[in-house]
């Protein structure tokens, strides 16, 4: 089930009021409160794209920039072993923290939070490329555990996770006679 609608850029959630035994939605991501009811999902659509259409028009004629203006700049507080194990990803994937939670933000906002049943996804798992694997893997088994589960998100979630099955059955064996030869 999926309670996000979208037209023409703008999104709303369908909430049930059992105060007003109505459909209430609210047009999000502008500074200006658009809010409105319907009795049914095709009346709750219907009135959502004419608010939204309604609110253009209006910044329109109001010669009015219809976005809201954001600054790039986000504060928020997390839980400190939270704070510690981004850092420790960030500084892996030789990045700043700033750039690393502007990455998984980018992936965050540009995936779909639940499927087609409401089930909600998880969050993305960083990408590792092969070299700050086996940088961090302490012997063969670990190193070999790591790229196995990338490969096999991979290929069952469709997820670009650093490494193709391929490339790490390369970089296995490859790291393997590393060893041997070591």
């Amino acid at each position: 089930m999926n309670n996000v609608m979208t037209y023409r850029g703008y999104s709303t959630r369908v909430e049930y009021s059992p105060e007003d035994t109505a459909l209430v939605g609210r047009v999000l991501g502008i500074t200006d409160i658009i809010m409105f009811h319907a009795d049914g999902v095709a009346e709750f659509e219907q009135m959502f794209h004419d608010a939204v259409d309604d609110y253009l028009q209006s910044c329109e004629e109001l010669g009015k920039e219809p976005h809201k203006p954001y600054s790039g700049k986000v504060m928020f507080r997390i839980n400190p072993e939270l704070h510690r194990e981004a850092a420790i990803k960030a500084e892996l994937a030789g990045k700043s923290l700033n750039e690393w939670a502007e990455d998984a933000l980018r992936y965050a906002a540009s995936h779909p939070i639940a499927d087609d049943d409401g089930n909600p996804h998880g969050l993305p798992i960083t990408a590792l490329d092969p070299e700050m694997v086996r940088r961090m893997a302490a012997n063969t088994q670990a190193f070999h555990d790591i790229v196995k589960a990338q490969a096999a998100l991979h290929s069952t979630v469709g997820l670009s996770v650093g490494v193709t099955p391929s490339q790490a059955a390369s970089a296995i064996a490859a790291w393997q006679k590393e060893i041997t030869n070591g």
